[in-house]
C-alpha cells in the first residue's frame, strides 16, 4: 500500500510471513524524490480485526539521499488468522500542528 505524504515524498507498507518461520512482518519505507521531511512512523498489526502489537522507531529526517526502511514483528498464532499491518505516519506541519496518515494493508490470510 502506498502513502503520499507530500508532492515528493510517500511511504509504503507491507505484510508477509515468509522471513521468520512463526512471525509476521510490517514493513515500512519512506522515502522522497526531491525536497526533505521529518516523520514520525509507526507500524501497528490486527489480528482478525484486533490491534495486537505495534511499534515506533521515533523521528526521521527523509530527503532526495536519504530514506528509511523499518521492520515490526508479531507472532503468527496458529489456525486460519486475517493478520493487517498499518502504517502512521505523523509529520509537522508549517502551522505548527503535527498532521498524521494513515494506510492499511489488506488482509494476510495465514
Amino acid at each position: 500500500m502506498k502513502l503520499d505524504i507530500n508532492k515528493y515524498c510517500k511511504a509504503t507498507i507491507s505484510v508477509d510471513d515468509h522471513t521468520k518461520k512463526g512471525k509476521i512482518r510490517g514493513l515500512a519505507r519512506v522515502s522522497c524524490t526531491k525536497g526533505d521531511a521529518i516523520v514520525t512512523p509507526t507500524i501497528n498489526f490486527y489480528r482478525d480485526g484486533k490491534h495486537v502489537r505495534g511499534g515506533s522507531i521515533g523521528p526521521r529526517i527523509i530527503n532526495k539521499k536519504k530514506g528509511f526502511s523499518f521492520s515490526k514483528y508479531t507472532s503468527d498464532k496458529g489456525g486460519k488468522q486475517c493478520y493487517r499491518a498499518s502504517l502512521l505516519i505523523v509529520y509537522p506541519d508549517p502551522a505548527d500542528v503535527n498532521k498524521a496518515q494513515l494506510i492499511k494493508t489488506p488482509c494476510l490470510n495465514t
